[in-house]
């Protein structure tokens, strides 16, 4: 014979607080200005709403894959990263 336990639990008490989620949380957000997949004005109101966001708008598109040298330039200086030569 099988038998079955009911168990019951908000899935709320998993998740965190809104107000953590609203903490400063250093984030780098890197946008195209030409993306036509997401609009520059989400990326803007996301900086714009929460501490600690750096949002750099790039003269690109979504794929972003014509500035790839500035993109890691800018990933370096938001990670104080030492420029080194590469291999």
């Amino acid at each position: 014979m099988v038998r079955y336990v009911s168990v019951h639990c908000s899935v709320r008490v998993l998740l965190p607080q809104e107000s953590v989620l609203q903490g400063e949380v250093p984030t780098l957000v890197l946008h195209g200005r030409q993306d036509e997949v997401i609009p520059i004005q989400a990326s803007r109101n996301f900086a714009q709403s929460r501490a600690g966001v750096k949002l750099v708008e790039l003269e690109s598109d979504h794929a972003l894959t014509d500035v790839q040298e500035q993109l890691w330039q800018e990933i370096q200086a938001f990670c104080q990263l030492e420029s080194k030569p590469l291999l």
